[in-house]
């Protein structure tokens, strides 16, 4: 139900400017300058571009190298060679080869840092945010592998596998295709033609000598920047840079330098895809301007009041009318001119033309009227804002200033917020009349395809993320911390200066950070899904939906431009187990936003002609939910492992649908006066909190709010079935989703709960673990496979694993995952391991706990838990307890490879839906007696089955049973009514059956089969696995 989002490109606090001396201490690095208390470096003896952003405080730092290359760099014939080499940048080196466990990703691992790489246009960049003792080990590893990469044939091959599955995963979304066809269409010459992955016939001919060349050619230290942001000793820092990076050398020859000529577009392109699906898309790019362009802030500001949610054109547009399911802008900032799309997802009340008219016109709008003097400065509120709240953790810095960099001036990063003020209401105009003509659009339309004869014949690769910073390597499985409530080392104690009261009936806590202006909030409210009947399973969900869509004061609109205006974020979620806020805000502005916050929650008006636009596209969304692997796989697994009467039990696709077209405006008020109040309510501030402040605002605008004693339903008894797998059918994939799963019986407060946690850690939690180091390190069958526990915050929940694999690789990668669960079952883990996983943990949460959102989130996950705030400090002294022997018992005690359920979706077999399963059962006088079925044949209006009972044996006993058959035929159509026809009755009684017809022998069917079609058929062997499609 998300919108898209628009992603800010360069947002940076811009402080006084602040000089170091003119000369570094250290002879070998040069201070080129200062700015806004970032000083820039050079390294003489090789041109190493070296930043420092020091922020006094903070625990943990980000240690970032961007080299100036990306696919902007390919030909033809290697594209896709950046993004390989950045997966071979993480296969160790000379001097630390993965076989050391000394490498680069086994270190970072251990020390707990959130480690990884991302590959783009313009750029390629590496990074860690870890504990700040460590940016020395940082800085040593990166200068390693910058000119001591080990490359083999060995772990290319391996390799490959994974960037295969990599792109097969990305190819599942159709929307993504959809962006890369319009950049493929847009530059004609230019290699932004290329897709950031590459094409299939370059990545499948790379070979070790061209990934070779490639690295020879850019990676050198006078071709990268190596920025570090965060709390650490200048000095130390220094001394580290020049002592692992000064004896590098310069490159031997200078990197090419791009010189292709775009032919200028004088008319409007256009791009189809046809693609399995249900929900349709409008994309329209423009050509834009290069990066560093003077119009690009313009440009931006655009973007705002074009894509704002609720106040921007497209959604008053679209949304707001039930015409999109969501419309969105994303600006393509780039070294060179790049690309501007608006767009949208259609609704089952929209057609594709009608949606690239509406965008037009308002596109002619900017063109021919401008914006108004309240649309700029309510969208530069919103961009000035988010200046502040980029200061809020050192990775946020070090991201936006690596875009800076691959725009060709680092310096870009903190000359924003003057280039935002300086924008006035005629260069909107001015700029919308320059980029977003006709002559410059490549419009593109995804449209769902039911008929496979539609399909695009060719399957492309991978499109470049949505979001900019999604990086091409790997996704660490935890990005929150509700999970992995873990240690943080000495440097942090939040208990001091953790404020903790009840106010009324809401539990409140607030926390002082070393963080300026900047507040994040997380709070809930026991009203989440389950606790909606089963038959309107959206009814918890579309009452969150509408709290922010009109009040009885306030409408929509209002709603919008109030916290627009003050740079307010604020968004309500329904999970399972409560209705869920987060917030984000200035100190400033604390008032404004309770008071905002306790006017959505306790007065919604919940709208009726609203809630049918809302309805519409929720109704596309589930529409796409259809088409999706993982939320099928996932939804499949919940249903087999539960009841339908169990909490942790969720609504199928067709369920949700049928449950959308019963629910009125009237049930959610209802809903909202049964289940919202301040009972069982939890809110948590974090930051620059002035804690008796906010306790007053809550206390004056939550007064006199009923509390409502909420009643949890028992849970349902779960019968544990025997394994199985479950193949489910989506055409036109080209990777397969699997999820596997176990119920366990463990609830959060389970003293045991821990240990079991560390030795799921060791399993599947991180890069490191078990099976990421044999199913993708060393089989490289997938490019991503985790596992975690889940559903048991007020309950027991289960055990479950996420992988993907190419379809013919599934059933190797299932056999590899079973080998490694028994393995895990029957020898358990070892006390290094659980040491090393224990260390991992503390560092991983050091890093996470430096950001307010991520503070606000993990107490207020402990609360929700029944943990005291204070719980964030006592964790550690509980993880630091826990011995292999624990880890080992939890192992045997909540885990059982016996019954472990299996889902497994996507186009694993293209004629499943030709295919059906023929089943035939007979009541019989002898238990020796068989039934075999002999040929099928298919006519105009049936499905003939011709079957033999086997009367060799004597019937010797009067025992009636039953007996049957079972084959799996291909069909042209499988809604055709089945006729059985049986040979060898030889008793006289009738026997009960599917409407079977005894006959004497073959002759008596032939004039049926003279005008009928044979059919290919595949009789069915019990192997313990139930196939369904």
């Amino acid at each position: 139900m998300n919108r898209f989002t628009l992603i800010l490109n360069f947002l940076i606090l811009l402080s006084p400017m602040s000089f170091a001396e003119n000369l570094s201490k250290k002879t070998q690095l040069k201070l080129l300058e200062a700015q806004a208390d970032i000083e820039a470096y050079r390294l003489e003896s090789n041109g190493l571009t070296v930043l420092l952003h020091p922020i006094k405080n903070m625990p943990v730092a980000t240690v970032m190298l961007t080299y100036q290359v990306g696919s902007r760099n390919e030909s033809d014939g290697v594209t896709g060679a950046t993004h390989i080499l950045e997966h071979m940048m993480f296969k160790g080196t000379h001097a630390h080869p993965v076989e050391s466990e000394m490498d680069y990703s086994n270190q970072m691992e251990r020390i707990g840092a959130r480690s990884n790489a991302t590959t783009y246009y313009d750029r390629t960049n590496y990074y860690a945010t870890l504990a700040s003792k460590y940016i020395p080990l940082a800085i040593k590893l990166e200068a390693d592998r910058m000119r001591n990469l080990k490359l083999t044939e060995a772990s290319l091959a391996a390799e490959m596998i994974v960037v295969r599955n990599e792109y097969e995963r990305r190819e599942n979304n159709p929307y993504a295709t959809l962006q890369k066809k319009i950049f493929s269409t847009a530059f004609e010459k230019h290699p932004y033609h290329h897709p950031v992955i590459g094409w299939k016939r370059d990545i499948e001919s790379i070979t070790v000598e061209k990934l070779q060349n490639f690295y020879d050619r850019y990676y050198w230290p006078d071709n990268a920047v190596l920025s570090i942001i965060g709390g650490f000793d200048k000095e130390q820092v220094l001394d580290a840079v020049v002592e692992h990076f000064s004896p590098i050398p310069s490159s031997p020859n200078p990197s090419p330098k791009l010189s292709v000529n775009e032919p200028e577009q004088t008319h409007q392109r256009t791009v189809r895809v046809h693609r399995a699906g249900q929900v349709g898309a409008v994309m329209i790019a423009h050509k834009v301007p290069h990066g560093l362009h003077p119009d690009w802030a313009a440009l931006l500001l655009l973007s705002e009041v074009l894509g704002a949610d609720k106040v921007g054109r497209l959604y008053q547009a679209l949304d707001d009318k039930g015409l999109a399911s969501a419309s969105y802008v994303f600006p393509r900032r780039l070294k060179d001119p790049g690309l501007f799309f608006v767009g949208a997802t259609l609704t089952t009340e929209s057609s594709h033309e009608q949606i690239e008219e509406i965008l037009n016109l308002e596109i002619d709008k900017l063109i021919k009227e401008g914006v108004s003097q309240a649309e700029l400065d309510r969208a530069k509120t919103v961009f000035q804002t988010n200046l502040i709240y980029a200061k809020d953790g050192s990775y946020q810095i070090a991201d936006l200033l690596n875009d800076a960099i691959s725009l060709g001036d680092w310096k870009e990063f903190l000359n924003f917020s003057n280039s935002i003020d300086q924008v006035e209401v005629a260069d909107l105009r001015r700029v919308a009349q320059d980029y977003l003509t006709k002559k410059r659009q490549t419009v593109g339309w995804y449209i769902p395809e039911i008929d496979p004869a539609k399909l695009d014949k060719q399957v492309s690769l991978n499109s470049p993320p949505t979001n900019l910073t999604s990086p091409y390597y790997f996704n660490e499985p935890y990005t929150n911390l509700g999970f992995w409530e873990n240690d943080f080392q000495s440097e942090i104690n939040f208990t001091p200066n953790i404020k903790e009261l009840k106010i009324y009936d809401i539990h409140l806590a607030s926390v002082e950070m070393p963080v300026d202006q900047v507040i994040s909030c997380t709070g809930s409210i026991p009203a989440g899904d389950s606790i909606a009947p089963k038959e309107s399973a959206l009814l918890a969900d579309l009452t969150a939906s509408m709290l922010d869509k009109g009040t009885e004061n306030m409408d929509r609109f209002e709603i919008a431009d109030s916290l627009n205006s003050l740079g307010i974020q604020l968004s309500f979620e329904s999970t399972e187990d409560a209705l869920m806020f987060r917030g984000r805000f200035l100190k400033k502005d604390s008032e404004q936003f309770v008071r905002i916050l306790a006017e959505l929650l306790r007065r919604p008006k919940f709208d009726s002609e609203v809630l049918e636009n809302l309805k519409t596209q929720y109704r596309a969304s589930i529409l796409e939910l259809e088409s999706s692997t993982e939320f099928m796989a996932k939804n499949k697994l919940s249903r087999v492992l539960y009841p339908p009467s169990h909490r942790n039990y969720p609504a199928s696709p067709a369920e949700l649908l049928e449950s959308l077209e019963t629910i009125s405006a009237a049930d959610l008020s209802d809903f909202h006066k049964a289940h919202y109040g301040s009972a069982g309510m939890k809110i948590v501030f974090a930051g620059d909190v002035d804690s008796p402040s906010l306790h007053k605002h809550i206390r004056n605008q939550f007064r006199n709010w009923k509390s409502t004693v909420q009643t949890e339903p028992e849970p349902s008894n779960i019968t544990q079935e025997k394994n199985q797998l479950i193949e489910y059918f989506i055409p036109d994939k080209t990777s397969v989703s699997v999820r596997m799963g176990s119920c366990t019986s463990l609830k959060r407060s389970n003293p045991n709960y821990i240990a079991f946690s560390v030795a799921n850690y060791i399993l599947g939690g991180n890069f490191s673990a078990r099976l990421m180091e044999s199913i993708r390190q060393k089989q490289g069958l997938t490019y991503s496979i985790y596992s975690f526990h889940t559903g048991d915050i007020l309950g027991a929940g289960h055990w479950e694993l996420s992988a993907s694999f190419s379809p013919d690789l599934l059933d190797q990668g299932l056999e590899a995952i079973n080998q490694e669960l028994l393995k895990w079952y029957e020898e358990g883990v070892t006390e290094k391991e659980v040491n090393e996983a224990i260390e991992t943990i503390k560092g991983k949460y050091l890093v996470g706990l430096s950001q307010s959102q991520n503070v606000a989130s993990q107490i207020h996950s402990f609360m929700l838990r029944g943990f005291a705030p204070s719980y964030i400090d006592i964790f550690p002294k509980i993880l630091n307890r826990i011995t292999a022997s624990q880890t080992n018992e939890a192992i045997k005690s909540y885990f059982n490879p016996n019954s472990v359920q299996t889902i497994a979706v996507g186009s694993i077999n293209p004629q499943a839906d030709n295919k059906l399963e023929i089943q035939l059962e007979l009541e019989v006088p002898n238990p020796a007696l068989k039934l075999q079925i002999l040929e099928i044949y298919e006519t105009d209006t049936a499905i003939v089955v011709l079957a033999q009972i086997d009367s060799k044996n004597t019937i010797t006993s009067q025992i009636v049973s039953t007996i049957s058959d079972t084959v799996t035929a291909e069909l042209s159509d499988t809604s055709k009514p089945v006729q059985y026809y049986v040979i060898g009755k030889k008793w006289h009684w009738n026997s009960p059956s599917n409407s079977v017809n005894f006959i004497k022998n073959r002759d008596a069917l032939q004039a049926i089969i003279e005008k009928a079609s044979p059919v290919n058929f595949k009789r069915n062997i019990s192997n313990g696995k139930n196939r369904y499609r």
